[in-house]
């Protein structure tokens, strides 16, 4: 939504815009039947979305120069990162622990 820039960007963020969109979103995941498809999806594309995961990585190990994998966290994680600040969504979190 920031990327775009129509209502908010990361440099001059909308706050309101960002906390109505957020609550639009909760309320659209909400719905029962939206969350058991989302469920469904997620168990049919889990085990090839790894397998796609560790292959890119293991190219990206096996490629020519040194590669950049240093993420600041040593457990596997689902976080959206920011493209162009490298800032980590607030909805996902990373333990290091």
């Amino acid at each position: 939504m920031r990327e775009a820039k129509l209502h908010t960007s990361w440099i001059d963020p909308d706050t309101a815009y960002d906390e109505h969109l957020d609550l639009y979103l909760d309320g659209v995941l909400a719905d029962s039947w939206l969350a058991d498809e989302l469920a469904r999806f997620d168990d049919r594309i889990r085990r090839p979305a790894r397998m796609v995961s560790l292959s890119q990585k293991a190219l990206q190990l096996m490629v020519p120069g040194v590669p950049d994998i240093y993420q600041e966290c040593e457990r596997c994680t689902f976080a959206w990162w920011t493209p162009t600040t490298g800032a980590r969504s607030t909805r996902m979190s990373c333990t290091t622990s």
